[in-house]
């Protein structure tokens, strides 16, 4: 059992579980790979290139691969890959070698998942038509077991990263919370669910100041139509968002 007192003691290291929503732009793969020691399993391609950029991201980084299918049949390859390379990443952390996981993204985690129950696991009605309902809800079930079991449980930090995208009014009225239509763009059920299993929910954004530059930055709680939400009584919003501004932002909120 992990007490109060471990972590005082310094036996035990607060790890963070992330989920990070935003735009294409907004930073996620950035604000991952500050993280210490971290290894990306990447399902869309270029992604690299934010770290090829950046010197600093190129030296802190430890490495990463990618799970990409090249059709529909290839799916099964390519999850049986996800998987041994998660297992991997897990003896790695044990030796100290790895300390964050980064799971960038979500949302084409889920859509070349849904490929894979059609083309390998349909299910079928009694008129022999497909049952799409059904499959989304085995997507659904899915996605839960997965990232519940093999990410979340990983012995490090942990980030995950999806898109953004504006509900609409049908689905929103059947929603508890009307409030927060600008949700993880994650195909199926699972986008209503998936924020309670982190530990902290942050959407990220950017705006171009005057001078042109970038300004990066993560609303932490809920407000301006969207779901935030984190554990560690940070402020609204974390500008120039990092491992190393959450890290700070953290031990500044204790009490």
């Amino acid at each position: 059992m992990i007490t109060v007192q471990d972590f005082a003691r310094g036996r035990a290291k607060r790890r963070f579980k992330v989920l990070v929503v935003g735009h294409t732009g907004s930073g996620k793969t950035h604000f991952g790979a500050t993280f210490s020691k971290p290894y990306i399993l990447f399902t869309e391609p270029g992604s690299e290139e934010v770290i090829l950029n950046n010197k600093e991201l190129r030296k802190n980084v430890v490495g990463w691969d990618y799970f990409i299918p090249t059709s529909k049949q290839d799916t099964k390859r390519v999850f049986e890959d996800l998987i041994k390379a998660i297992d991997t990443a897990r003896e790695r952390a044990e030796k100290g070698e790895i300390d964050t996981l980064i799971l960038d993204n979500l949302t084409f985690l889920a859509l070349n998942r849904m490929d894979y129950i059609e083309t390998f696991e349909p299910t079928y009605s009694r008129s022999g038509e497909q049952d799409t309902r059904a499959m989304f809800g085995a997507l659904n079930r899915w996605l839960y077991n997965f990232t519940l079991m093999k990410i979340l449980t990983f012995p490090g930090h942990v980030v995950c990263t999806c898109h953004i995208k504006m509900e609409d009014e049908e689905s929103m009225a059947k929603k508890p919370d009307t409030t927060t239509p600008l949700m993880p763009a994650i195909l199926g059920g699972f986008r209503d669910t998936v924020a309670g299993l982190f530990s902290a929910v942050f959407y990220l954004d950017c705006i171009k100041e005057k001078d042109g530059k970038y300004h990066y930055f993560a609303r932490t709680q809920k407000g301006n139509k969207k779901l935030a939400k984190n554990r560690f009584n940070l402020p609204e919003i974390l500008e120039n968002i990092s491992y190393q501004t959450l890290v700070e932002a953290a031990k500044k909120a204790e009490v």
